[in-house]
């Protein structure tokens, strides 16, 4: 299973890169929507890393992408802002589980 990370950050997907993540950065939904897509249709990621804002623009969209779609895992990284990951983990799972932590 490969990593993804989907940023609108430069210096986020950077540090991924770093890392050894294969990543891309994006401008704005449309270019963000239109890339998940493609992740989601070429079936080669396991996880898709998405920082914060960006899944907060395409939160509808990514709800019915994760509901038809077993993979990729995606979930909410911070940037360097600090936002916290732990109230959009908590809506997955509760999307995904319906289980409330």
């Amino acid at each position: 299973m490969k990593f993804f990370v989907l940023s609108d950050k430069p210096d986020v997907y950077l540090g991924m890169r770093l890392a050894g993540m294969d990543g891309a950065v994006v401008e704005n939904r449309t270019e963000a929507l239109d890339k998940i897509r493609e992740i989601v249709a070429a079936k080669e990621v396991g996880i898709l890393l998405i920082t914060g804002e960006l899944m907060d623009q395409c939160e509808p969209e990514l709800t019915a992408i994760r509901r038809d779609n077993r993979l990729p895992v995606m979930t909410r990284i911070s940037d360097r802002s600090g936002e916290s990951a732990t109230k959009g983990l908590e809506r997955y799972v509760h999307e995904s589980l319906g289980i409330n932590l």
